[in-house]
């Protein structure tokens, strides 16, 4: 068995942060649907990704991916592995 050192290709995905006030917006572009809490205040939006619904708290980001897929993506992993490439 050889073990081999990779690096993943760089490639360009498109990304929203999820804002409190700003949740309509990422909801109607990834087909999701804004949740609210017990208390009636919105906690995030729910994406369909590839593996079923799983909701993206207010703070994450929402992704699309090279195939058109959705995910969600929590700000520090964000952070840490995508750089901004243009506006």
């Amino acid at each position: 068995m050889n073990i081999l050192t990779v690096r993943k290709k760089p490639v360009a995905v498109q990304a929203v942060k999820l804002e409190r006030d700003r949740l309509q917006m990422p909801a109607d572009w990834c087909g999701g649907k804004i949740q609210y809490g017990s208390d009636g205040k919105p906690i995030g939006v729910t994406v369909e990704t590839l593996s079923g619904k799983v909701l993206a708290l207010i703070g994450d980001y929402v992704m699309k991916g090279v195939k058109g897929e959705f995910y969600p993506c929590k700000s520090d992993i964000f952070t840490e592995t995508y750089e901004l490439i243009a506006w």
